[in-house]
């Protein structure tokens, strides 16, 4: 995560077993994480109170008991609801976890979740008939996150289960994206250029360059994607990049300033301060403590 905000390449659980669930309360762990896309297949599950979610554009209020279904390469992030705590879990794995991506199963029942041949609805609330299929399963994944490695076959039983009720819902015709989802996938070249280069000069003329539009309808378009300015969020991107520094590096707080591109100490402390409500050091004592 460290190296990569937006596109993670962070390969989860062992390398012949990449499956990982993820315990996060916001604002405790991250006051937000911003958005992001990679190459694995994710659940999220809200435990308590309302988090604020955006998948590939779409925009959800999610409240205890809902669940979110975000297939690979979908750009998404989580955000804190009207100031309000909120505890949810994430279960993240490959598809190759399930079947070899060589195989003719995995190129008929899996690959379409990777190359947008399905309609697949993202959110699922409460009680709703999908959701209640698959909820033991996703509650027996938590449960047994910390064992999950020394019970493969179980694990692969509750995820293969959660696919069988998938197939159920998608559909594989007439796949159509609204405009907002057409711009999203627009927009991955810039999400990667960001993410290789936060640490660098970004301009929005760099950004707009990519994926050919002019500078103006680049900053219209990016905002209503992202929800804000292409300034801000990548300001976002090198703060989250140095919250994560700060907790896995014994870098002074000045070099991590520099790393991730802020070239005024100054203005980076006061921005971090605003972003997680601590000074960078006091947030780096804190988590040592």
């Amino acid at each position: 995560m460290q190296a990569n905000a937006i596109k993670e390449t962070k390969k989860r659980g062992f390398a012949n077993f990449p499956f990982e669930v993820y315990r996060c309360r916001i604002p405790e762990t991250f006051p937000f994480f911003p958005l992001h896309y990679h190459d694995d297949f994710e659940i999220v599950y809200v435990l308590e109170g309302t988090l604020d979610a955006s998948v590939h554009a779409q925009r959800f209020e999610c409240s205890t008991g809902d669940i979110l279904i975000i297939p690979p390469q979908k750009i998404h992030g989580f955000f804190q609801h009207k100031n309000l705590p909120c505890h949810y879990i994430n279960i993240v794995f490959s598809l190759s976890l399930l079947e070899q991506p060589d195989s003719d199963f995995f190129k008929k029942f899996m690959s379409p979740y990777q190359n947008e041949q399905i309609n697949l609805p993202y959110f699922h609330k409460k009680e709703t008939l999908f959701n209640t299929k698959i909820l033991e399963s996703v509650i027996s994944l938590f449960n047994n996150r910390h064992e999950a490695v020394s019970k493969p076959f179980l694990v692969k039983s509750e995820l293969f289960k959660i696919f069988h009720y998938l197939q159920e819902i998608v559909s594989d015709s007439d796949v159509k994206l609204n405009n907002s989802e057409l711009y999203a996938n627009k927009l991955i070249p810039v999400f990667k250029y960001v993410s290789e280069n936060y640490m660098n000069s970004i301009s929005v003329a760099d950004a707009a360059k990519l994926v050919n539009f002019s500078e103006s309808h680049f900053m219209s378009i990016f905002k209503r994607i992202a929800g804000t300015s292409f300034t801000n969020y990548v300001k976002m991107i090198r703060l989250e990049n140095a919250r994560v520094m700060l907790l896995s590096s014994d870098k002074s707080v000045q070099q991590i300033a520099d790393e991730c591109g802020f070239e005024d100490i100054s203005y980076f402390i006061r921005s971090f301060k605003k972003y997680i409500n601590l000074s960078p050091l006091k947030y780096k004592k804190s988590a040592i403590v």
